[in-house]
């Protein structure tokens, strides 16, 4: 007979409560994804090209010349490769919170956790970017050198995180090493 309750039993050894492991990892996996989300997008939006122009009489003359090239491009790509990052980087989380594969359902919510973290890295970045460069009255007069960010349309964008979250997570499972699946299984001969 072995005492499971002992701290020289291995991992595999020890029975475990799966349903209420996984809730809490789960739980787990939200937490760390939302907060990933928020510290990147504030990073993001204070980072993001702005355009460079003149007002004059209430009208936003945009400077070609001062602005850098493809300001909505360049706001959309870091957009899909930062989110995208983030999603790896939350099924790398979920896959060692849970201490390997899990099943589809850990799959399907690291690809829902990344899709809420990319929610939350927009609204952030968007926010931070309105806060630094905000647009200027109209009665402000003239002005020089006013800097605008454009407003962002993901789109597409919005799945880079899934995707990537799904990828990464079933790219750890498939090259999980068989140690690993023993000792992520609940042990099956606990008397």
């Amino acid at each position: 007979m072995t005492n499971y309750r002992t701290p020289t039993a291995t991992r595999a050894q020890r029975p475990r409560n799966t349903g209420r492991f996984v809730v809490g990892s789960g739980a787990g996996v939200l937490m760390w994804g939302l907060l990933l989300g928020v510290v990147v997008g504030a990073i993001w939006g204070a980072l993001r090209p702005t355009y460079i122009g003149n007002m004059k009489d209430g009208m936003l003359l945009v400077d070609e010349a001062a602005s850098p090239v493809n300001v909505e491009f360049s706001s959309f790509i870091s957009f899909a490769i930062l989110t995208g990052l983030a999603g790896a980087i939350i099924a790398i989380i979920a896959f060692l919170i849970v201490g390997g594969i899990s099943g589809v359902g850990m799959l399907l919510w690291s690809g829902v956790v990344a899709f809420f973290a990319a929610v939350s890295f927009y609204v952030v970045g968007e926010w931070t970017a309105n806060a630094l460069h905000p647009m200027p009255e109209h009665s402000s007069g003239n002005l020089e050198g006013v800097k605008l960010v454009p407003a962002l349309a993901p789109g597409v964008g919005w799945l880079a995180g899934p995707f990537m979250a799904t990828l990464a997570y079933w790219t750890m499972a498939l090259v999980a090493t068989p140690e690993e699946l023993e000792a992520s299984s609940p042990a099956d001969d606990a008397v």
